[in-house]
């Protein structure tokens, strides 16, 4: 028997028996993947996905396109295939990535695809040189460059042999492209600056541009590739998926009315 908790922001909590539901990122059937959300730092990881460290009244349309982009990426809602053959069946007849045609495009798939142009590990590459650079300039100057190995050798975020497993127990970089920021990572940065507030910050700004590099390299690069596939396969007309859901609502509707019509037809007879 599972357990469900919905993390609030900043929070973890300590459960039973269970697995993970890694569809909803902030509910979760919980168990023995407790110990992996006592991993998380969800202040930052919230944080930086709902932009929430911005102060200003007003923000510009890049920030408004990047936190619609986080907060479906941290929910897994983005229109992947695996999505759009969920949501319209009749118009994508399969959800296999169109890249590579090895695997289901989920999430984790348009993240890791290895016909990507810019693969997994140019991507941990990246977030680390970040992450020493943003500390290098702000913080501690030259004696902040041997963190590069500090982090290369963090096993949260390390990159797992097979990318399309998922390991409960653990975090791993697969994580970290799903927005959630490990502990230690937070913790190395804290160690080198002291306040909390500075740490604070050098995270939030590291982890945003970290999502924005995905978002600019992964996700529109494949939303490109996405719709010319769509394009030559004559299913690019939103008014045309709009009436073909409506249609399989109506249906769905009718069989209902049907199916309670035939169910008080039959109890009359009794």
């Amino acid at each position: 028997m599972s357990t469900t908790m919905t993390v609030e922001e900043g929070t973890s909590t300590t459960v039973g028996e269970g697995t993970v539901d890694k569809g909803k990122s902030k509910q979760f059937e919980v168990g023995k993947v407790a110990s992996s959300l006592k991993q998380i730092q969800w202040e930052s990881s919230w944080r930086t996905t709902m932009l929430s460290y911005i102060d200003r009244n007003v923000i510009d349309n890049m920030e408004t396109w990047q936190r619609a982009f986080n907060v479906k990426l941290f929910n897994n809602e983005l229109s992947t295939l695996e999505k759009l053959k969920d949501r319209f069946p009749k118009i994508y007849k399969n959800d296999s990535c169109i890249c590579c045609n090895l695997e289901k495009e989920d999430q984790v798939h348009m993240l890791t695809c290895p016909k990507n142009l810019i693969d997994i590990h140019s991507c941990r590459n990246k977030l680390i040189n970040m992450l020493v650079s943003k500390m290098t300039t702000v913080a501690c100057g030259d004696t902040c460059k041997n963190m590069c190995k500090t982090l290369e050798t963090l096993k949260e975020l390390h990159i797992p042999r097979d990318v399309s497993t998922w390991d409960a127990d653990h975090l791993s970089f697969i994580d970290v492209m799903l927005e959630l920021i490990p502990i230690t990572v937070y913790d190395i940065v804290l160690q080198k600056v002291v306040m909390h507030d500075l740490a604070d910050q050098i995270i939030d700004n590291v982890f945003n541009q970290f999502k924005l590099f995905l978002h600019t390299y992964i996700w529109k690069d494949r939303c490109t590739a996405v719709k010319k596939w769509e394009t030559e396969n004559g299913i690019s007309n939103n008014k045309w998926k709009k009436k073909v859901r409506n249609e399989t609502l109506d249906t769905t509707v009718t069989s209902q009315i049907n199916n309670t019509d035939n169910n008080n037809a039959f109890n009359n007879t009794i």
